[in-house]
């Protein structure tokens, strides 16, 4: 099986646990306060990649209801669960691979939980994509898991029945990818692990395009 698909399957059996855990968690507000605060625009349009259970747009919508949201994830049980807690963002079946489907561009891009889930190589081309649809003085939220991309592991879900690859990546790799395609890193924050210490930070940069 494409390692993808598994990942796909395994959020969508994991769904509904993720989001009584993680909905509403208040960890991540001061990082999404620095992209809206850089955004400057309470009625911009935003595209978020692999949103999951709708975590960020619902907050960004709680602080700004007149932003135009479109939530995307390649797993269809969990554009449901944002269908619900978002029902002001509108929701499109994506996969990050493939953000190349999409025809308009953005005044803001938030991609919070996919990093995590990508090989390098997908990584590099998803900036790349990010990049080309986000307009000049667009503002773009990304969010890694920090460490040498050569550590990256296979690690089991907190109820031990299901095993996912986390990728890792630097400061430095990300910002050089960033740079490339013309996005300027401006705050850079770090957060330790919501649920084991001993992992690596979540690294969250964010960045407006030249």
């Amino acid at each position: 099986m494409d390692p993808y698909t598994h990942i796909i399957k395994t959020w969508d059996s994991l769904g509904k646990a993720y989001e009584e855990k993680f909905m509403g968690l208040n960890d991540y507000n001061e990082s999404y306060d620095l992209f809206l605060s850089a955004l400057k625009d309470e009625r911009a349009e935003l595209l978020e990649i692999a949103c999951g259970p709708g975590m960020i747009s619902k907050y960004l919508l709680t602080k700004y209801p007149s932003l135009k949201i479109m939530a995307t994830d390649a797993s269809p049980y969990m554009l449901q669960l944002t269908k619900k807690n978002c029902p002001a963002a509108d929701t499109f079946l994506l996969d990050c691979r493939d953000l190349g489907q999409l025809r308009s561009s953005y005044d803001g891009i938030l991609c919070g939980f996919a990093l995590p889930y990508l090989k390098k190589e997908d990584m590099i081309a998803l900036i790349k994509e990010i990049s080309l649809h986000l307009n000049s003085g667009g503002i773009l939220y990304l969010s890694a898991l920090e460490g040498d991309h050569a550590s990256s592991r296979s690690v089991k879900s907190s109820d031990g029945k299901n095993e996912m690859m986390n990728y890792y990546y630097s400061e430095q790799d990300l910002h050089k990818h960033l740079q490339v395609n013309k996005l300027e890193i401006i705050h850079t924050l770090r957060l330790s692990s919501l649920t084991n210490p001993s992992s690596p930070p979540q690294l969250i940069l964010i960045a407006r395009k030249k």
